[in-house]
């Protein structure tokens, strides 16, 4: 597992399950919530919770600051990402309920990736790891299809991007089949810290077959 780790993204029970993973080993890890939220564990020596405004691209740089500063390095970063459920007919959506989804849900993976990516560089080593955390169904509502549509093509694009880059980019994915989700968070952060190069540039499924990514590179 890894020693140093900023866990972010969609605030989610997979993500406390990922935290709780943390605390409870030997390493150290930084995990965020929304600024109004509860904290989803409370902070101790191995993990502390930062805030973070998802919608605002200097929140982003501020909380991988503080990682930094608190970890000295980032050896892994999990970004988490959970598709918000539509609510009713896309013609019924609002258009400030529209623009916070895709503020919350598309534009801050846009935001922390971009501010994580820059740390990694600069140590020249790293890990990123994202997580579809779905339990969707089909058909899908148009909001969350434009989601999902947005992060996987985004992701797929950053596979292919720093496929030669020291930093290792991966996916792993919640099969919406699968009920052992602490076995999901296990599954991300110990079975493949060993040899992550095993995983570069592909997504890596929990679960019986079938879901979004049923092929992998």
């Amino acid at each position: 597992m890894p020693q140093k780790v900023l866990l972010t993204g969609t605030p989610s029970p997979l993500l406390r399950d990922l935290a709780l993973l943390v605390q409870q080993g030997n390493g150290r890890g930084i995990v965020t919530t929304d600024p109004d939220a509860d904290p989803p564990l409370e902070s101790d020596e191995r993990i502390s919770v930062v805030r973070w405004n998802r919608r605002s691209p200097i929140s982003a740089r501020t909380v991988v600051m503080q990682a930094k500063n608190t970890l000295d390095t980032l050896e892994e970063t999990v970004i988490v990402f959970s598709p918000d459920k539509g609510t009713g007919a896309y013609h019924e959506e609002g258009l400030s309920h529209i623009e916070e989804r895709v503020d919350a849900g598309i534009r801050s993976v846009l935001f922390m990736t971009r501010e994580v990516l820059t740390q990694l560089e600069q140590q020249g080593n790293g890990i990123l790891s994202f997580v579809l955390f779905d339990g969707g169904s089909e058909p899908r509502p148009p909001l969350e299809g434009a989601a999902l549509g947005a992060f996987s093509g985004f992701v797929q694009s950053l596979f292919d991007q720093y496929a030669n880059e020291p930093v290792l980019i991966r996916g792993f994915h919640w099969r919406v089949d699968s009920e052992d989700r602490r076995g999901f968070a296990r599954f991300v952060l110990r079975d493949h810290a060993e040899r992550p190069e095993r995983t570069r540039g592909r997504w890596v499924r929990f679960g019986r077959r079938g879901g979004l990514f049923s092929r992998t590179r």
